[in-house]
């Protein structure tokens, strides 16, 4: 997959980020998700922790969280 197009993506702050420069060299796993979905909703804290785990275990891991969500408040409240 080629992430070096320039994309941007938000970090945990809402900080703009580069695509490829923060994804290279990881595995990337893609979350689908919306806060109308309680199955959704039921299953982001269970991400979190694991995705915490990972990360305090020095994993080079990362998720996209690709939102069904209408508005950036909604992403942004949802998920932050």
């Amino acid at each position: 997959m080629n992430l070096n197009l320039g994309h941007i993506l938000f970090d945990s702050q809402g900080v703009e980020k580069e695509a490829g420069k923060e994804l290279e060299g990881k595995l990337v796993g893609l979350f689908f998700s919306a806060q109308w979905c309680p199955s959704c909703r039921q299953f982001t804290p269970l991400l979190k922790q694991f995705y915490e785990l990972l990360k305090r275990d020095g994993e080079k891991f990362e998720i996209v969280f690709i939102s069904r969500d209408l508005t950036l408040k909604v992403i942004f409240f949802f998920f932050f």
